[in-house]
């Protein structure tokens, strides 16, 4: 079963205006982990002058995108220093690797299923989850997550017919005392039917779903998240000079209502009027002092 892609680092590559990759993001915050997420659907992804992010299907024309000395792909992430985003018309290309996921099913009839899901991602983290469940009596499951060097985290939730749940976190780190936590829910021995109050069918797991049982820290979630949390920002930001509100106060527009066409038409008899009357009035004192040079 295909889970998900990896990166595998292929070098430095020269660009120019017609782009080696076609696909654009841009983001002053910009991280591999970010350029990942938004090139998913590609082969390739390039990060090019600090904030810059492109994906592709194919790396273009060998003979005019060549690769080039690591010395020219040195400019640091926008969102992370530690990380390398190519340089000016230099992109620091990597190729997603499939990583397949191994699920071995054994069903025992008319009393356990066991499930073992194996995922091992290279230089990160290996998870194995296992699920017992015995027919109307208990369901056991087990995940345990381990990264390299790093920590040792074993969640396990049992759940027995007409008993409380039980769930087990197990967390072992290099140096340390092992922490073992155990949370239990009290038995409800009623439970009145509840109504569905959203779509529960359109509802999937999501892939952060591991992270529940795992007790971390807000600060630990929340490094954890950063790339998609950033993205989401950036997908929700809007322009106020992009705006309908703000485009409509740059420019005029025709006002078709009766009452202001009257308004205008008003206007326009009253102008002519009073330009009138001064042309009248000057008549007069024209006459008049011709009548008082006659006499």
């Amino acid at each position: 079963m295909l889970f998900f892609s990896e990166v595998k680092y292929l070098g430095c590559y020269v660009d120019d205006s017609s782009r080696m990759l076609d696909v654009h993001n841009q983001s002053n915050q910009m991280t591999l982990e970010m350029c990942k997420q938004s090139c998913h659907k590609h082969r390739y992804l390039g990060l090019q002058n600090h904030n810059h992010c492109f994906c592709g299907k194919s790396l273009g024309d060998s003979n005019r995108y060549q690769k080039k000395k690591e010395n020219e792909c040195l400019q640091p992430c926008g969102g992370n220093l530690s990380q390398t985003c190519g340089g000016f018309w230099r992109n620091s290309v990597y190729e997603f690797i499939p990583v397949t996921v191994p699920t071995t099913k054994m069903t025992t009839p008319g009393h356990s299923t066991v499930k073992t899901t194996d995922m091992n991602t290279s230089r990160q983290s290996t998870v194995t989850t296992t699920e017992m469940t015995t027919n109307i009596q208990s369901s056991v499951t087990t995940t345990e997550i381990l990264w390299l060097g790093q920590s040792e985290v074993t969640t396990t939730h049992m759940k027995t017919y007409r008993q409380s749940p039980v769930t087990t976190i197990q967390i072992t780190e290099p140096g340390a005392s092992e922490v073992t936590t155990f949370e239990t829910t009290p038995e409800v021995t009623s439970v009145q039917p509840l109504d569905c109050l959203c779509p529960c069918f359109s509802i999937a797991k999501g892939k952060w779903d591991f992270l529940r049982g795992m007790n971390l820290t807000l600060d630990q979630l929340r490094e954890v998240m950063k790339p998609e949390l950033d993205l989401m920002k950036k997908e929700l930001s809007v322009n106020k000079s992009n705006t309908t509100r703000m485009r409509r106060s740059k420019i005029s527009a025709p006002d078709d209502r009766v009452s202001a066409t009257s308004v205008g038409y008003v206007g326009i008899v009253f102008i002519c009027l009073i330009t009138l009357l001064i042309v009248f009035i000057d008549i007069i004192g024209c006459f008049a002092s011709k009548f008082k040079r006659q006499l």
